[in-house]
């Protein structure tokens, strides 16, 4: 069986958990299995909910399956793009047909996965995510064995949230000033969200310093 398969069975059984979730469901994942099966490192990006208030039932394979488009599509295709190939410079990356079949090869190489499987708004209310977390911790945790990522870029903020996952985890400051930790094999990195209104080239460094230090290096 393959990892999609086993992400799909694990989604069905999910939204038939709670009543809440019956047709509202938010699938996510790995986006295109066979290029992220390719791929070393394997990326995780985790955000918090997806913003879609009027709560349809989606799934990110089926977004990003021919196009990309917003910030945080873009953020999450540079984001893999410096990860997967040392960080070159993004001044290539500008929003041409060309370059844009090239973010959409990069969100192909990625798993991706909100926490919440409901659709919220612009801005997520802390405490109700908690209450999700706690509910569907189980959940959460075997969607994340299921994808098995070597790295987790966590747009999460809250550290108690990591906390509720990953109760052992312990977070330590990395030279950027972002948290950094290990849990078994993963090196999880609390970022920012993709949808954070730092330019393209701010976030992007951010994310290459935290790479390129020793702190993550001796993780």
């Amino acid at each position: 069986m393959t990892k999609t398969e086993r992400l799909n069975e694990l989604f069905i059984e999910w939204e038939s958990s709670y009543p809440k979730y019956k047709d509202r469901f938010v699938s996510d994942g790995i986006i295109n299995e066979s290029e992220f099966e390719k791929t070393n490192p394997k990326i995780l990006v985790i955000a918090k909910e997806s913003n879609n208030p009027k709560q349809l039932k989606e799934d990110y394979r089926v977004y990003w399956a021919n196009e990309i488009k917003y910030r945080f599509s873009h953020r999450i295709a540079e984001w893999s793009y410096g990860i997967l190939n040392d960080f070159p410079e993004l001044n290539n990356l500008t929003p041409k047909e060309s370059e844009l079949k090239t973010k959409l090869s990069m969100i192909h190489k990625i798993a991706f996965m909100n926490l919440k499987k409901i659709g919220g708004g612009s801005t997520t209310i802390e405490s109700d995510l908690k209450e999700y977390i706690e509910e569907d911790k189980a959940f959460i945790l075997r969607e994340i064995e299921i994808i098995n990522p070597d790295i987790i870029v966590g747009g999460i903020g809250n550290h108690s949230f990591w906390r509720i996952l990953f109760p052992e985890i312990e977070m330590i400051s990395s030279e950027s000033g972002r948290f950094i930790a290990k849990v078994g094999k993963m090196k999880i990195i609390s970022f920012y969200h993709p949808s954070s209104w730092l330019t393209k080239a701010e976030i992007y460094l951010l994310l290459k310093k935290i790479f390129k230090s020793d702190s993550f290096t001796n993780l």
